[in-house]
């Protein structure tokens, strides 16, 4: 298409690139199966519950064409939705932070939330727990369409099918408030399999968290698979939102699909892919004028700001906040390397540009010390950077640098935390041992002489029995007269001790299963 045809047909693009979300290199890996459906629908959306049937033609690997599908079920707890697909990452992430373990994987819900970068209270406990029961009781059927990696094949029918295989959750309360919760689940055998021969494909859930809109969450998913490979895609809407089974009232005409694309193209815009940036999210109108076409571009890595065609919204908040970043950025570039003041900064847009272009790649903090690294570096040598572009080529150094110091802290503050459970464990064991002192005395001085006497010649002769070590034997003789004494008694060990100190804590608790 040329440009004039271009204007003629009225393209329509998002201005600015949204506030990124800073984003860690580190990756999730789900099952490849369930990336390749958009099983997953708006949390929000008013379409009443029902069962979905999504159907492409696919070649197995001898070469035949089959017709493959997926029938996503529904239960009373409603359909699967954007937040059960935030949920399933997370469990993907607490999976794989603990170890990959093959049986039941435990987890507590603050985790749980602290991962989905949610408070905690009430409302999200109960969120939360819908979700994972709605990943434990949708039905799913697949059909031509579940490869097994196990066997290396594609399995005809695989039903019933739900995505957690095992569930328990299990609160604890103190005057009907909920103090804790915890519990443990299992992935379907075959997701798990999938899992652990490596059938996955990487994504980045700190994006995938960051959306706003649920349109963009789906939309991102399908494009992050999608442009694994390649740099540009297009796509009518009306088959577009058939991909993503989104098939309700309110994307039924052209204009309606338009609306909602908008809307989540502006978070789209300069959002981190697993294989590069998104640097253009457009629509235009089809040559036939009965559709809008999506227009997704790719680089490898951020390119600086550039004009694009007709706007149709105005600058968002997140674009403002952006420039004002950006600003304080060249400032602070200014300060430490020219002793400037901020208010006698006056940034050019080339550095405004460049470090947008910085903070949208790497986020603010990094960016910040990309400033302070080249400016340590540059101490030790006669350069001295005169323009915020002088940086820059600083930038890789800087990062590898910003991760040593970050994993340092990381390393501190476990050394910190291990120094504190130890500290714990250590005034917990002296409390048990004045606790076990006490009782010890008490029953001494209560039992009766005769009973005593006994208890302690038999432990003696026991002991003697068993301990033929001539050293030290009058301490263990002592300690083993206190273990029968303890035994008589029905003093706690140090390990019950601690569970009942624990239970002391939490009196109250109520568990269910699924």
């Amino acid at each position: 298409m040329t440009r004039n045809e271009n204007t003629q047909h009225n393209s329509h693009a998002i201005a600015a690139p949204q506030q990124p979300t800073k984003t860690s290199v580190e990756k999730i890996r789900p099952d490849l199966n369930l990336e390749k459906w958009s099983i997953w629908q708006p949390s929000k959306s008013k379409t009443k519950p029902r069962a979905r049937i999504f159907r492409r033609e696919i070649v197995l690997p001898d070469g035949r064409k089959v017709s493959a599908e997926v029938e996503v079920g529904f239960t009373q707890k409603g359909m699967l939705t954007t937040e059960d697909q935030k949920t399933f990452y997370a469990l993907i992430k607490i999976w794989e932070e603990k170890g990959k373990p093959t049986e039941q994987t435990f987890y507590s819900s603050r985790g749980l939330a602290r991962i989905l970068k949610k408070g905690w209270g009430t409302n999200v406990i109960e969120s939360t727990d819908q979700s994972l029961l709605r990943l434990r009781m949708t039905p799913l059927i697949w059909r031509n369409s579940y490869h097994d990696s196990a066997r290396k094949n594609v399995i005809e029918q695989l039903d019933p099918f739900n995505i957690l295989s095992d569930l328990k959750i299990i609160r604890r309360k103190s005057d009907g408030h909920i103090t804790k919760e915890y519990g443990f689940f299992k992935f379907n055998d075959f997701i798990l399999t999938n899992l652990l021969q490596h059938y996955t494909k990487p994504l980045l859930l700190d994006v995938v968290l960051s959306f706003k809109s649920e349109l963009a969450q789906i939309l991102y998913t399908h494009l992050d698979l999608i442009m694994a490979r390649r740099d540009h895609y297009e796509r009518k809407t009306k088959e577009l939102f058939d991909d993503l089974g989104l098939d309700g009232e309110s994307y039924k005409h052209p204009s309606k699909r338009r609306q909602a694309l908008l809307n989540a193209l502006k978070e789209l815009k300069g959002v981190r892919l697993t294989t590069g940036v998104i640097t253009t999210a457009t629509l235009e109108r089809t040559k036939d004028d009965t559709d809008f076409k999506l227009i997704i571009r790719k680089s490898a890595r951020m390119a600086l700001p550039v004009a694009e065609t007709i706007s149709e919204t105005q600058p968002t908040q997140s674009t403002n906040e952006l420039s004002i970043q950006a600003k304080e950025l060249v400032a602070y570039f200014f300060k430490r390397f020219h002793n400037v003041n901020v208010e006698n900064c006056y940034p050019t847009s080339k550095a405004i540009n460049q470090a947008i272009s910085l903070i949208t790649q790497h986020g603010i903090d990094q960016a910040r010390h990309v400033v302070d690294f080249a400016h340590r570096v540059t101490q030790e040598g006669k350069y001295k950077p005169q323009t915020f572009g002088g940086i820059v080529s600083y930038t890789t150094r800087a990062l590898a640098d910003y991760e040593d110091a970050k994993r340092r802290e990381q390393a501190a503050a476990h050394a910190r935390e291990e120094r504190r459970r130890a500290h714990e464990e250590e005034q917990l064991t002296r409390l048990y041992e004045d606790f076990r002192s006490q009782e010890l005395l008490r029953l001494r001085a209560t039992l009766p002489s005769a009973e005593l006497v006994a208890i302690e010649q038999a432990a003696i002769t026991k002991f003697d029995k068993k301990d033929s070590n001539h050293f030290g034997r009058d301490r263990a003789r002592r300690l083993a007269i206190e273990e029968a004494l303890a035994t008589h008694g029905h003093i706690p060990s140090l390990a019950e001790w601690k569970q009942l100190q624990a239970h002391a804590s939490h009196p109250e608790s109520v568990s269910y299963e699924a």
